[in-house]
Formats: C-alpha cells, sequence, structure tokens
C-alpha cells in the first residue's frame, strides 16, 4: 500500500468512526433523556442515597458539592474573561 492510499484509508476510517460516536451519542442521550422523563425518578435515587448515608457523610457532600461548584463557576468566568481579553487586539 502507497503512503497516500494509507493516508486516505485512515481518514475514512477516522470519518466513519467519528460519525458512529456522534450517531451513538444522540441515540445514547435521546434514550437517557427518555428513561429519566419516563421511567428512572431521579428526585427517589437522590433521596434513596441520602437516606442511607449517615448525617455527618450527608452534610459534607452537601457542603462539599456546593464548594466545588463555586469553584468551578468561579474558573468558568475567569477563564471566559480571559478568553475575551485575550481575544482583542492592543497596541
Amino acid at each position: 500500500m502507497s503512503r497516500k492510499s494509507l493516508l486516505t484509508f485512515r481518514r475514512t476510517v477516522r470519518t466513519i468512526a467519528g460519525f458512529l460516536i456522534i450517531l451513538a451519542g444522540l441515540a445514547g442521550g435521546t434514550w437517557l433523556g427518555w428513561w429519566l422523563s419516563f421511567r428512572g425518578d431521579i428526585v427517589e435515587i437522590i433521596h434513596d442515597a441520602k437516606m442511607s448515608l449517615p448525617a455527618w457523610a450527608w452534610s459534607a457532600l452537601k457542603y462539599g458539592l456546593s464548594l466545588a461548584f463555586g469553584v468551578l463557576f468561579i474558573f468558568f468566568f475567569l477563564i471566559l474573561g480571559i478568553l475575551i481579553l485575550g481575544g482583542g487586539r492592543r497596541e
């Protein structure tokens, strides 16, 4: 096989694999959304998880997740600001 045909083959395989991954993501996301809407009761799942934990563990989880979300929120806006400011031309 020549180098050019090998590159063409690789590009074709990557293209097909990319489309299959996108289709699998769309189908999986649609199925997951349907399941969560009609079959899976996410509130009941969270409630069962909460009831299975001792009180201190639930408090630690609640505050830990709140802190993690707050830090993520700050970093999102920090990076967004850096991207906006870095995109302009200054002299």
